[in-house]
């Protein structure tokens, strides 16, 4: 394996994302370990082929493995630029694997500062990820300098299950991490979340649609810049007369959206996602008042995305994060000056934390739970793959369901928020996004 010449500290790995277009307008996107010089990558490196993760032979065309990239990245810069210098993968050895994993958990990495945490879970993955990344090396014929013994030893169990004693590997050093217990501020008031609902209404209606994306149908932030337009296939609506009684978004794959190819975001779970029973009309509501706002206004025909920019092209995921914290500059100026104490506060409270969009994700969730929903249901429509998620909700039941009796409505009628609730009459001349991505 040739070696990698160490000029000077502005050099680092990190990810590079290779998109493909298949099938006319299927996106598949691989990503790729590369050595940058700053921003710019100046080689390619063939370290993504050790990183595939899981080690299956096959594997579906969507499959991305995104986060052990960010894991072995993070390795390879520790033992190549931050501390040992080394110039060739051959040269890891179990000094540096130890180091490195005692310093993610305990945060005492050359980037780390004070305020960096990692949850258990994190420490895991990092774990599972960087050592599989070495193994890997070694099955490909690529010999280390590790010795394994420093790294695992072996210790025997009594299993239930085979009614025998077994042994197992486990790791033959202890690693210690560092995690934040302070709750993340993601808990929204009812009178808030209806106040950033109606200043999105009324002076940034260029995002509804992926904030009821959000609220309504539990889709990921960069999911809901992947939807397209009804008669692209983008949205199912099934009505008996003028009964609403299903809408199903299309999530099953992603598709180019941009004739610059620029990323909107990925979709974490392809599937097709319903919106929940309880919000149809509501979502119903909120995307006519959408499509009348967009009627006219130019977009991208050979795409059909249903968020666009001032240029016609589909949204991205940043220019969404840019475009929801305008939002919130102007709901905390409202929710300061709220009759309701817990609004006011809460108000205040945005001036020193953050809120993303997934703060309407986190907000359906919490209807699921008080509706009484159980996990299989809630994972459904969340889309999400593993149980973790839905069940912490569930295991924060009892206190979900108290702030169930301070709310008036759970249905929320979204018409009457158009007759001067806040702000008065809608300003479609404050309307427009000044984003261009």
């Amino acid at each position: 394996m040739d070696g990698i010449r160490i000029d000077g500290n502005a050099l680092h790995f990190g990810i590079y994302n290779h998109v493909l277009t298949v099938d006319g307008d299927k996106l598949v996107t691989r990503k790729l370990i590369v050595l940058k010089d700053g921003k710019l990558p100046v080689a390619f490196t063939n370290f993504d082929t050790f990183a595939g993760g899981s080690g299956a032979p096959l594997k579906h065309l969507d499959s991305n493995d995104g986060p052990q990239y960010l894991y072995v990245c993070k390795f390879l810069n520790y033992v190549f630029f931050e501390k040992y210098s080394i110039t060739k993968l051959t040269d890891i050895t179990a000094e540096m694997l130890i180091s490195f994993l005692k310093g993610y958990g305990s945060c005492t990495l050359p980037n780390d500062d004070e305020n960096t945490s990692r949850s258990k879970s994190s420490v895991n993955r990092c774990v599972n990820y960087v050592l599989s990344f070495v193994h890997e090396l070694e099955r490909q014929n690529h010999r280390t300098k590790v010795d394994w013994k420093k790294i695992y030893r072996k210790v025997k169990k009594i299993s239930t299950k085979a009614r025998r004693v077994i042994t197992e590997e486990q790791l033959a050093f202890e690693i210690r991490y560092k995690e934040n217990i302070n709750e993340i501020f993601r808990d929204i008031t009812e009178e808030a979340f209806q106040i950033i609902m109606q200043v999105i209404i009324d002076r940034h209606t260029n995002i509804l649609m992926l904030a009821a994306l959000g609220a309504f149908a539990g889709l990921r932030p960069s999911e809901a810049c992947n939807v397209r337009r009804e008669e692209y296939g983008g949205i199912f609506f099934e009505l008996f007369g003028d009964e609403i009684y299903n809408i199903e978004i299309d999530l099953t794959k992603e598709v180019r959206l941009r004739s610059d190819d620029v990323p909107v975001g990925g979709i974490k779970k392809h599937r097709r996602q319903k919106v929940y029973p309880a919000f149809l009309a509501e979502f119903r509501t909120l995307y006519e008042i959408y499509m009348d706002f967009i009627e006219g206004r130019k977009f991208e025909t050979d795409y059909g995305p249903l968020t666009t920019n001032q240029s016609g092209k589909a949204f991205t995921y940043n220019a969404y994060l840019r475009e929801f914290k305008k939002v919130i500059c102007e709901a905390r100026e409202i929710m300061i000056h709220s009759d309701n104490p817990s609004t006011q506060l809460y108000g205040h409270m945005l001036y020193t934390h953050s809120l993303t969009p997934h703060i309407f994700r986190h907000w359906f969730t919490v209807k699921l739970v008080q509706f009484g929903e159980q996990l299989p249901t809630i994972m459904k429509y969340r889309g999400d793959r593993s149980p973790e998620s839905a069940n912490t909700y569930l295991q924060n039941k009892s206190e979900l369901i108290k702030q169930l009796d301070s709310v008036e409505d759970e249905i929320w009628n979204y018409n009457t928020w158009r007759v001067n609730k806040i702000y008065g009459q809608s300003n479609p001349e404050n309307q427009e996004s000044s984003t261009t991505e």
